[in-house]
């Protein structure tokens, strides 16, 4: 086991005895004002020693803690030596905070847990952070054995009045001087520098008179009146002042206190007000003080009878990023980037905090730490201020997506998911190859492309690939069945290498479109309700049947249809035309393109044995997903179809001379086919085809985020679905076809329980490898079909019993449309498979669109989903149903 597994186990094992320590931490107020701390420095000391941890107190002078407007402090000081050498690095957190105002619905003090989230005063800012850096430590130690450098835990209780007495104190009196410092923030970024803060307190004098002859004296709150007014302006030209640092914009004024005045019939003498002026890390604190003050008494010089007092309470001067942060910056954003699936930026915040004090001492700090996104978000200073445990728990452990297992486990899971998805990986290039009559070995080409590009691809999505590509879960790539029957259609229209040119021009035009409308795909969720998903499942997989059937019996046209032509009717016509075109025949030519009726019926077409194989490969994937467990069930198709090919090469059927003559490495190169040819119309229809399986995959991840735990943003859905289009233009480079995330894969998440993006790399690499294989394509090519009839009609039945499945769930009880529906979908979705030559008597230009029974249904069933039902904005039902989908 790795490092990491072992410290997330550790953490795992004493979580419960972590948030109990948090509960003891929330249930002593520190409310500041009044800013009575020592009491909860004292039970932290104690909780730290049932630990066996020593907490040094240090308790601030009385006299000075008064002087701040506070009653107490006692700052706590950590150390751990380990040995000589390495950095000393502090965790700093603060334990003071404002008091809990009203609109409470938990006790502020009381440490409840509801809902995952455990609510109180200081939960989240930053008591929380008092239990991660506690518990980091101990895991370190318990796990790690760390033998040089040293850590210090600083628990301080002055960050709300501005941190000198906190660790401003303990840096004054050299009792902590680290090398690197990490301060209390939020989990999803890393704050490196941030605003200053200047507060002054502004006293206006005038002369008190009677409201009844106001002239007898100087009115104070009208004059504070014109100096706010002066200092409001100044936000204006303020938003004129821009930072540099992300996360930080400009800088802005408040005035957040007025007091004033003796009562309502006496003219006020004397208004004072406390202003808030942050400063941006550019500013330059003692300019800033000075523009002000100047401001306010020029202001008031032109005032007569007016006099001011201005005096500072608070000057925390801004925070800007020391070069020597780096290594602590590039740590947490490579192992923050792992844990929650996202960049984690570094950035500034418009807060102040007391890494300020740090990095004016030369020392290099960033904000990191337990809670959530934001400020906002956690209720911070607000009523039920609360902290996600998910949050507090994932502050420092590895996801499980994000597990590195094992190298041997990592191969044989690999593997696991390479045998579950391998038979539909090589049924699309074999249907697709055959229907092109490409040669034996150009469709074992196909084969080994796209197993190669299979595993491409599934690198691509589960390792991820710039910030644009890769979803990075779990995730195996392949091609999709949605796309045969119009790529099928291209081929009976177009065989042969021109008709392949085609098909491959229109899965690139498809890739380039669908990479650049990825993002805009989960919008579209609302017009894909389930029963628009089930019907386009259903359709897909009876559409698909037709190509298991005639693996089974045979097709209806060539060698192997029903019927051929009488032989001897062959010989009479052909002697016939050899007798009309002879030199002097009087014989009338025969008519142009006569040709006999094939009536004579075909051995070749359902033979009993070969229908005995394809039963005999149904029987047994049937055998094995009934008895068999777990694994063994798993790849029940695979081993029907070894059985069946083990059969075949018993009876004679199965000929191994390709696999003799194909070599056993092979590079697999683009274009192999020539340069791709790019209709439109061919693209579009691809195009839409891709939308259809986007929308599925957009089910697939959603659902695998939730079995893993790990959230699926907008960000994260977009680089999966950007992936399908960028596998689809991969997939038309290197003569293969449309991608996307197989289902049966994930289902096995589900099965396993193993939750490792990186056992799917190895499945990836696996892919890889045996696309370099060719005599392992050669052999897949060399199968019967009617080995792949049986489990053609297992794959493809199960296709339209997923969609059968989505539509059990669609209310057709109480809404009649649904009904009507689903009937006129399937409808049209029926007439290019029962009447295939409906369309000879329209524009040639578009039948590859109306060739597609699939495109077909999907366009009537979203069209008449539009007009019975409309589009409603909730889209529940619709990612569930496509999260159901096993249409590839």
């Amino acid at each position: 086991m790795t490092t990491y597994t072992d410290l997330d186990q550790w953490i795992d094992t004493h979580f419960d005895e972590q948030v109990r320590f948090l509960q003891a931490l929330i249930q002593v107020p520190t409310d500041t004002p009044p800013g009575n701390n020592a009491p909860h420095a004292e039970r932290t000391a104690e909780l730290l020693a049932a630990m066996g941890l020593t907490a040094e107190k240090h308790p601030v002078p009385q006299a000075e803690v008064q002087a701040a407007g506070l009653q107490s402090i006692t700052n706590l000081i950590v150390r751990r030596a380990y040995g000589p050498g390495g950095k000393t690095i502090a965790l700093n957190a603060h334990g003071d905070v404002v008091p809990p105002g009203e609109g409470w619905t938990h006790d502020p003090y009381g440490g409840e847990i509801q809902d995952g989230k455990i609510f109180g005063r200081a939960s989240a800012v930053s008591k929380s952070d008092f239990a991660t850096f506690t518990f980091a430590l101990r895991a370190l130690e318990a796990v790690c054995q760390p033998t040089k450098g040293q850590l210090e835990l600083l628990f301080t209780y002055d960050e709300e009045f501005g941190g000198e007495l906190g660790p401003g104190w303990l840096l004054k009196n050299q009792l902590t001087q680290p090398d690197l410092l990490i301060a209390a923030g939020f989990s999803y970024e890393v704050v490196t520098a941030h605003n200053g803060c200047l507060q002054l307190e502004v006293t206006v004098h005038g002369q008190m008179a009677h409201a009844a002859i106001p002239e007898s004296g100087v009115d104070a709150l009208q004059a504070a009146v014109k100096i706010l007014n002066r200092l409001y302006a100044q936000n204006t030209l303020y938003q004129a002042i821009r930072s540099s640092v992300p996360g930080i914009n400009h800088p802005y004024l408040n005035v957040g206190l007025i007091q004033g005045g003796t009562n309502t019939n006496v003219v006020p003498g004397k208004v004072s007000f406390k202003l808030d002026r942050r400063m941006i890390p550019e500013e330059n604190a003692a300019e800033v003080e000075t523009t002000l003050r100047e401001l306010i008494q020029q202001t008031a010089a032109t005032l007569p009878g007016i006099t001011v007092d201005v005096k500072r309470i608070l000057l925390a001067h801004s925070m800007q990023a020391l070069p020597g942060n780096q290594p602590l910056v590039q740590a947490i954003q490579s192992h923050g980037k792992t844990i929650f699936g996202q960049d984690i930026p570094a950035m500034g915040t418009p807060l102040y905090t007391d890494v300020r004090l740090f990095a004016q001492q030369g020392i290099p700090g960033v904000v990191y730490g337990a809670g959530p996104r934001t400020v906002l978000e956690s209720h911070a200073k607000r009523a039920d201020e609360r902290l996600d445990l998910q949050d507090l728990r994932r502050t420092h452990s590895v996801h499980p997506v994000d597990q590195h297992l094992p190298s041997g486990k990592v191969a044989a899971l690999g593997l696991q998911h390479v045998l579950v998805m391998y038979a539909g990986a090589i049924a699309v290039p074999l249907i697709v190859g055959r229907a092109l009559q490409l040669s034996p070995q150009d469709v074992a080409y196909l084969i080994s492309a796209d197993l190669f590009c299979c595993g491409l691809v599934t690198l691509i999505q589960s390792l991820g690939a710039t910030q644009w590509f890769g979803i990075k879960l779990p995730v195996m790539m392949g091609v999709t069945f949605a796309s045969v029957a119009p790529m099928v259609a291209m081929a009976n229209t177009t065989p042969g290498q021109l008709g392949a040119q085609l098909i491959f021009g229109a899965i690139i035009g498809a890739g380039v479109i669908s990479i650049l409308i990825a993002p805009m795909v989960s919008r579209m969720l609302r017009f894909f309700p389930p029963v628009v998903t089930g019907t386009i499942i259903v359709v897909i997989g009876i559409s698909l049947m037709r190509i298991g059937i005639n693996w089974i019996f045979g097709n209806p046209f060539g060698p192997t249809a029903p019927a051929i032509v009488n032989p001897d009717h062959a010989q009479w016509l052909a002697d016939v035309t050899q007798a009309a075109t002879a030199p002097g025949s009087t014989l009338p030519p025969v008519p142009k393109d006569l040709a006999l009726l094939p009536k004579v019926p075909n051995p070749k077409y359902a033979d009993l044995s070969g229908v005995g194989i394809s039963a005999l490969v149904l029987v047994s994937i049937m055998l094995i997903a009934r008895f068999g467990k777990g694994f063994m069930a798993n790849i029940s198709v695979l081993l029907g179809m070894v059985i069946g090919g083990v059969v075949a090469t018993a009876m004679g059927l199965m000929n191994f001379s390709k696999v003799e003559k194909a070599a056993w490495f092979d590079l697999v190169l683009p274009f192999h086919f020539g340069l791709p040819q790019f209709d439109p119309v061919l693209i579009l229809t691809m195009a839409l085809v891709m939308v259809v399986v986007m929308i599925e995959s957009t089910g697939m991840f959603l659902a695998l985020g939730e079995m893993t735990d790990r959230q699926v943003d907008q960000p994260a859905l977009a680089r999966g679905l950007r992936t399908d289009g960028l596998g689809t233009l991969i997939g038309g480079i290197f003569n293969t076809f449309p991608y996307t995330s197989f289902s049966q894969n994930v289902g096995l998440v589900a099965v396993t329980g193993v939750k490792s993006r990186f056992v799917c790399v190895a499945g990836g690499l696996i892919l890889m490898a045996l696309g370099l294989l060719p005599k392992m394509a050669a052999l897949v090519e060399s199968l019967p079909t009617v080995v792949l009839g049986g489990a053609g009609l297992v794959m493809f039945g199960m296709v339209a019993a997923t969609g059968i499945r989505i539509l059990a769930g669609v209310d057709f009880k109480t809404n009649r449309f649904n009904a009507m529906i689903v009937a006129i979908s399937i409808g049209i979705g029926m007439v290019p498979l029962i009447a295939p030559n409906f369309k000879q008597w329209m524009p040639h230009s578009i039948h590859p669109l109306i060739e597609s029974g699939i495109l077909l249904a999907s366009l009537c069933a979203v069209s008449l989903n539009l007009f019975f039902n409309g589009a409603p904005s909730d889209t529940t039902a619709a990612v569930k149903a496509a999260a159901q989908s096993d249409a590839h």
